[in-house]
């Protein structure tokens, strides 16, 4: 009994998404957030960050010129001096008195 339990749970286990932190560009994106990515005078240029949740996160001068920002996240992230023009798509959510103008 004791081992078809153990090989149900490792057949459950390894059949769900894994979660694991990726880079793009010069930022390190932590799944799942908390805790908050730090991506502070990060170079996104042109970087594909659709429907990634940047929640919390420190984008500080950060570069975000032509990103793809359809359906992201942005909820209480620190945007303070962030460099844009060409944004590709809607964010989801923007932190409180923000707003996505003329990418």
């Amino acid at each position: 009994m004791t081992r078809k339990l153990a090989l149900a749970l490792l057949l459950i286990a390894g059949s769900l998404p894994v979660q694991a932190d990726y880079v793009i560009g010069t930022c390190t994106i932590r799944v799942p957030t908390p805790p908050a990515t730090n991506c502070y005078y990060a170079d996104l240029t042109s970087a594909n960050l659709s429907s990634t949740s940047l929640t919390n996160a420190d984008l500080r001068y950060t570069k975000l010129a032509g990103a793809n920002l359809a359906g992201t996240n942005l909820t209480g992230a620190k945007l303070s001096g962030v460099t844009s023009g060409g944004i590709v798509g809607a964010p989801a959510a923007l932190p409180a008195g923000w707003q996505l103008v003329n990418g």
